[in-house]
């Protein structure tokens, strides 16, 4: 299952991305062991773990006049028209980033439907959406009916469909139906019909996106759309959906034009920050991570007195001059910066570079980033002062189980050497930060990193006694009265943080901020004003750091910030974004009366442990397990689905205590307070645990039961759909820690072993902890919640939305979800597989989901494991609960 033997140092592994599949190729240095439960299969597995995606070639975005939509689509005519017989029918979308998904086709024949006993195949297949789906006779709109293709759920070019008929035919009509909730992915596709040596007999192209509609071939292609229930319709207005669209993504505003920059131009010299100063720092990881820290800012402005600069971090995990992955809807670098209004930018590019080997090309890149944001001119009046900074060199932390970065350094200071020409060549301020680094390293007698290139609290501490000095002309370095306004720099940088890495952003900018609910009210109309809240309560803080920083007392006074928007519940408003099926009711039971109302198998009893009027901080518990000592342990979301600024931020990891073991929790401790704590588990005897974009290790050293060690363990995490963002953590036989994340997300994490790995794919995830490998281990669409593992090492996994269960196992180069189960419920918030002394012996290793709508309980099933092939088939045992 991926368990390593080793992995050299420098070995050359090739890496993979979101937008092939899930292969490990080349990986010749890192190996991993089979178990002997999957002996039947021929795959490799993988210890490498695969980490950035191969270089790719920017598509251009199909336009609105490629890809027609509406009424004005309805009027195509067919392209060819031979009227000759023909096998195979195919369906192909136009363009880059597309995803294909069909509820059904059918082919008419004689009257008869004759794709029914066809053979179909596709591009890709994502989250179970089989091709074969697509003439199951099940044309049922909703996907959790299990009756749907998909494709790549991470986008691709040109993706198809097809059916091979057996034989030619003369086709009278084709009826091409499609899914509920992502009609537009479906926006101006090509229908081809083939004969048996695949020439083109018929072709219709630009067809607008459907509900259902029937094309008529015999009379060159008109289309008659349809309703899902057959009746006559139109089609469905609107944009083409593209990957990471969500339910219909607004387009972000177009880049703004940038200002001529006069040739030759150079920045005043030598560089200095000077009084009203808006500092925005650009780049990697390595200024991501420092804004935990706060030693850059802390230091600078403890040498700024009455200077009034304010810094607003705006680097993110992965990020290169010329690449800044986001997901769909988020404004642009260009345009970001106009909402800043920096007078200065730092950039900190070249790590991720590195491993490209080519210094020269990213001199180029460099001198490209520095025109593009000299031309910003984000204050509207002046171009920006620029401060390029090298990357830092790799450590060698002595830990055999992360890179030595011996190999590595060599290509770092051509890096470093490359970022020193493009300063000189464009004018702008240059800081060594790699050498120096080198420096620290040596001088160190503890690591300085935790795993050779991610600073640890102490490292940052020393680099910025670095960078500050080098600033400033002067040596600087840090104190322990500089603690205060410490403190203050990290307190304005969260709420900085939360305001440019805002959570939940498809809601806020992205294919959901559109919908409107009760009198038109849009979830864009509601969080939107909550970022200019969080920009008004930064600045507040800025107010805070300057007084700290000249010596005096100072608390934020938030009295000026704008009240949030009023928002008007829907349920029972006849909102139009729900139903009242769906709204529920506002009348909740206590924990005892819910006992009343729980049907349990025979021979089980269900207790109350605790609830929220006993122990308040009990609150939107999103994951829960008990340690080695009996405790539980629960993730508590108070703020779900987004912190909204004012309100108190009570997020966190507790701790329920059964003092007298009576079956009662008797008190609760709080762990730590964590944002969006969506999945935890235990390790090194400690907790890993999200925190928004971020997994964290928290660890009680002095035996208190409150976390006093926190180190960010990986970026890059997105949370643009929080509720499934990387969830229910799950520690594995092989020393992984696995999660799932689903669709709108765009991730990018950075590791020792290479450049980031960006990936936008609904999928499991590995990460290992003792060698900060990452990888995407098996894709799973759309919105994956549930992972476990049984006795023997097998691995299963459930998709929240679409109730489907899977076993994850060997297939190719790499993983894939094999359906486990007939799925019988949805949606599933959870799965687990029996393996404890409190269950019968009857029910070990048996297969557990949950499940919220429609049924609300526990179902049980019998799995059969099959010793020869590695697979396993679930069987329905009853429901438990």
């Amino acid at each position: 299952m991926g368990l390593e033997d080793s992995i050299k140092p420098e070995a050359n592994i090739a890496f993979v991305g979101p937008f092939e599949p899930n292969t490990f190729g080349n990986a010749t240095y890192a190996h991993g062991i089979k178990p002997t439960a999957y002996a039947g299969f021929d795959s490799p597995i993988p210890a490498g773990h695969d980490t950035a995606k191969p270089k790719q070639v920017a598509a251009a975005k199909p336009s609105v006049k490629d890809l027609q939509t509406g009424a004005e689509v309805a009027e195509a005519k067919a392209a060819v028209a031979t009227g000759k017989p023909a096998r195979f029918v195919r369906i192909e979308l136009p363009g880059d980033k597309r995803i294909l998904t069909l509820a059904e086709v059918e082919v008419f024949s004689g009257g008869k439907n004759v794709a029914r006993d066809g053979k179909a195949k596709q591009s890709s297949t994502n989250g179970g959406g089989e091709a074969a789906h697509g003439i199951d006779g099940n044309k049922h709109p909703d996907w959790g009916k299990g009756g749907q293709t998909h494709t790549n759920n991470a986008g691709e070019k040109n993706p198809w469909w097809e059916v091979d008929l057996g034989s030619a035919v003369d086709i009278e009509k084709i009826a091409v139906w499609n899914r509920t909730g992502f009609e537009r992915r479906l926006a101006g596709f090509t229908l081809i019909l083939l004969d048996a040596d695949r020439k083109e007999v018929f072709k219709l192209t630009n067809v607008a996106t459907p509900l259902g509609v029937e094309i008529d071939v015999k009379n060159g292609g008109k289309a008659s759309y349809l309703t899902y229930d057959g009746k006559p319709g139109k089609p469905v207005d609107g944009a083409v959906m593209l990957a990471g669209g969500g339910g219909g993504s607004p387009q972000p505003p177009a880049d703004p034009d940038l200002a001529e920059v006069p040739a030759g131009y150079r920045d005043p010299a030598p560089f200095a920050l000077q009084k009203g100063d808006v500092v925005a720092i650009l780049g990697n990881g390595l200024p991501d991570r420092m804004q935990h820290d706060g030693w850059m800012e802390t230091l600078l402005q403890s040498q700024l007195v009455d200077q009034q600069v304010a810094f607003r971090n705006m680097s993110t995990s992965g990020d290169r001059p010329n690449n800044y992955p986001r997901s769909s809807g988020q404004m642009s670098m260009t345009a970001y910066l106009r909402h800043v209004k920096p007078t200065v930018v730092f950039g900190f590019f070249g790590y991720n570079e590195s491993f490209d080997a080519k210094p020269d090309e990213f001199k180029q890149q460099l001198l490209e980033f520095v025109k593009r944001t000299r031309g910003a001119k984000p204050n509207g009046k002046d171009f920006p002062r620029i401060v390029l900074f090298s990357p830092i060199a790799h450590e060698d932390t002595r830990n055999p189980n992360v890179p030595n970065g011996r190999a590595h350094n060599s290509r770092l200071a051509s890096y470093t050497a490359a970022t020193a020409a493009a300063a000189e060549e464009a004018g702008v301020a240059f800081v060594d930060l790699f050498h120096p680094s080198l420096e620290l390293f040596k001088q160190s007698k503890q690591p300085l990193t935790i795993n050779g290139i991610h600073l640890t609290e102490e490292g940052n501490r020393q680099l910025a006694e670095v960078i500050a000095s080098a600033l400033l002309g002067k040596p600087v370095t840090t104190s322990a009265s500089l603690e205060p306004l410490r403190q203050s720099v990290l307190d304005k940088n969260l709420h900085w943080w939360n305001r440019y890495r805002a959570s939940d952003g498809n809601d806020i900018w992205g294919g959901r901020s559109t919908l409107a609910f009760v009198d038109n009210q849009t979830n864009a109309a509601v969080l939107q004003p909550e970022l200019a809240m969080l920009d008004t309560m930064t600045a507040n803080r800025d107010v805070v750091v300057w007084a700290k920083a000249a010596g005096k007392d100072a608390t934020a006074d938030d009295s000026n910030v704008q009240k949030p928007v009023p928002v008007v519940s829907n349920v029972g408003g006849g909102s139009k974004s729900s139903s009242a099926v769906k709204e529920g009711s506002l009348e909740y039971l206590s924990g005892e009366a819910v006992l009343d109302e729980i049907a349990v198998a025979k021979g089980f009893k269900v207790s109350l442990f605790a609830d929220e009027k006993r122990f308040p901080q009990l609150v939107n518990p999103v994951q829960m397990q008990f340690d080695t000592k009996g405790r539980l342990w629960a993730a508590v979301w108070p703020t779900y689905p987004k912190w909204e600024p004012l309100k108190q931020m009570d997020d966190a990891l507790i701790i329920l205590h059964d003092d007298n073991n009576d079956g009662v929790a008797d008190r609760v401790t709080e762990f730590a307070k964590v944002q969006n704590p969506l999945g935890f588990e235990f390790w090194n005897g400690g907790v890993i645990v999200t925190f928004q974009s971020e997994l964290v290790f928290l660890k009680d050293n002095d035996g208190d039961d409150i976390a006093d060690e926190r180190v960010i363990m990986l970026q890059g995490l997105d949370t643009s759909d929080t509720h499934h963002g990387a969830n229910n953590l799950i520690y594995g036989p092989d020393g992984g820690i696995y999660w799932q994340s689903g669709v709108f997300m765009v991730h990018n994490h950075e590791h020792p072993w290479g450049p980031s790995l960006q990936s936008s794919a609904s999928a499991m995830y590995r990460f290992d902890p003792r060698r900060f490998t990452i990888s995407m281990h098996a894709t799973n669409s759309p919105n994956p919640h549930g992972t476990s593992f049984d006795y023997w090492g097998y691995q299963y996994a459930t998709d929240g939305t679409g109730g489907r269960a899977f076993q994850v196992r060997p297939e190719g180069d790499g993983f894939q979800m094999h359906e486990l189960l007939k799925k019988e419920v949805r949606p599933v918030t959870a799965s687990e597989v029996v393996s404890s002394a409190h269950f019968p012996e009857s029910m070990q290793g048996d297969f557990l989901i949950c499940n919220v709508i429609g049924f609300l309980g526990i179902k049980h099933y019998d799995l059969q494991r099959n010793a020869e092939t590695g697979t396993v088939w679930g069987e329905p045992a009853g429901d438990d609960l």
